[in-house]
């Protein structure tokens, strides 16, 4: 959608950056595809920023997409690290 299509539907915010989408909320819920553009889309730059840039609360993680859109080793380092709260 473009920004004016979102903002009609009553989005309150639109953004096409991932980090800037990542810190503005609390769950995070993924239903990407399994493409060559999506594949390990979600790592440590995305899990970090999440966490509102590491130094705010933990967000959660929900993938209802395909497994490969995270990287795992990511995905372990911010469970650890408290990037993300599960």
């Amino acid at each position: 959608r473009t920004r004016r299509q979102a903002l009609d539907v009553g989005v309150d915010e639109y953004t096409t950056d991932l980090a800037h989408a990542l810190q503005a909320g609390d769950y995070i819920v993924s239903v990407l595809p399994s493409t060559p553009e999506t594949r390990r889309l979600l790592s440590d730059n995305a899990l970090y920023a999440s966490s509102k840039a590491g130094g705010g609360k933990c967000g959660v993680f929900i993938n209802v997409g395909r497994g490969d859109v995270i990287d795992e080793d990511s995905l372990i380092n911010a469970l650890d690290n408290r990037f993300i709260s599960a």
